[in-house]
């Protein structure tokens, strides 16, 4: 959750958790999509209608922080998504292999994607 100051920056403000009813595999990963509904219109509303879905977040516990075929999908999809209102959707994605790499992509377009720069001010634990 977040929301874009500018067209080349991005502020992210939240970051939601799988959820209680969420399953994970080796894998994959199936969300909690009713946990993750109720939050995005939590913080929406809460926000002032400022903080939005952005996009997904994951991890490649044995590979790299690099979009997988599968990934870019996920991001066309969401992008083509209307009710998602996110037509430039990212993925996060934390690989954990020989030590922790954050690398963040946002989806520009058919077969284009863009390596944001990050840089964490904070960092929370969430539920």
């Amino acid at each position: 959750m977040g929301y874009w100051p500018d067209p080349s920056t991005v502020v992210i403000t939240e970051v939601l958790g799988p959820g209680p009813n969420a399953r994970h595999t080796r894998y994959s990963f199936y969300p909690d999509v009713e946990h993750h509904d109720d939050e995005i219109k939590r913080i929406y509303l809460a926000s002032g209608r400022l903080h939005t879905y952005l996009g997904d977040w994951h991890t490649h516990p044995k590979g790299a922080a690099r979009t997988s075929q599968k990934d870019r999908k996920t991001l066309q999809s969401i992008a083509s998504f209307p009710e998602a209102r996110t037509p430039r959707p990212l993925m996060a994605i934390l690989a954990v292999s020989r030590g922790w790499k954050l690398a963040v992509w946002s989806w520009q377009g058919k077969d284009f994607l863009w390596n944001a720069k990050v840089a964490l001010a904070e960092v929370k634990q969430f539920d």
